[in-house]
């Protein structure tokens, strides 16, 4: 089940989650529709709001994010130093697209409890 069909599941508007959050509605439509990542700090909250467990997969979870803002500080480093490699540059930003699908992967199943 992904967060939206928790939500609903639970009867509960974008603002009212949000609400129990203490995000914008924007920030979990986004979410929703895999354009950003839950973080951390929310994840734990919507486990409480929708009595899920997910710490088997919190560590994994916590490995993606990780890699993630390594890639990005690479992605950095390749465009401060003016490297103009254009092979290079979508590499990493398709590892990047590739490990954020990924983390929200993870995120609809921790929401189901797997």
């Amino acid at each position: 089940m992904t967060l939206k069909e928790f939500r609903k599941s639970k009867g509960m508007t974008l603002d009212t989650l949000a609400g129990y959050l203490g995000c914008s509605p924007s920030a979990i439509s986004k979410y929703e529709r895999n354009i950003e990542t839950v973080p951390d700090e929310l994840i734990l909250k919507i486990k409480n709001i929708f009595g899920v467990e997910v710490e088997k997969q919190y560590n994994q979870l916590a490995l993606y994010k990780q890699r993630i803002k390594d890639l990005e500080e690479a992605n950095r480093t390749l465009v401060n130093h003016g490297i103009k490699t254009e092979q290079a540059l979508v590499a990493v930003q398709q590892e990047l697209s590739n490990l954020l699908i990924a983390v929200n992967i993870k995120i609809n199943k921790i929401l189901k409890g797997e």
